[in-house]
């Protein structure tokens, strides 16, 4: 992965996160996704199933954002 496809994963990654903090209502609706992608396969495909570790990094430090602003 070059850098600036990193910067792109941690980006996206900290808008997201910023959105779920700032809307409650959107943190409830991305747990009870349903379709293609489900909250929980996402989640442990960035925090498991990525071959980058940078993107797991990533996955982990916005999880911990997250979890200890919920």
């Amino acid at each position: 992965m070059i850098f600036e496809d990193r910067l792109v994963v941690e980006y996206a990654l900290s808008l997201w996160a910023g959105c779920l903090l700032q809307r409650a209502d959107l943190f409830e609706k991305f747990t009870k996704l349903e379709g293609e992608v489900k909250a929980d396969e996402f989640l442990l495909a960035g925090l498991l199933y990525c071959p980058y570790e940078s993107v797991r990094e990533e996955f982990k430090a916005t999880c911990a954002v997250l979890c200890s602003k919920v």
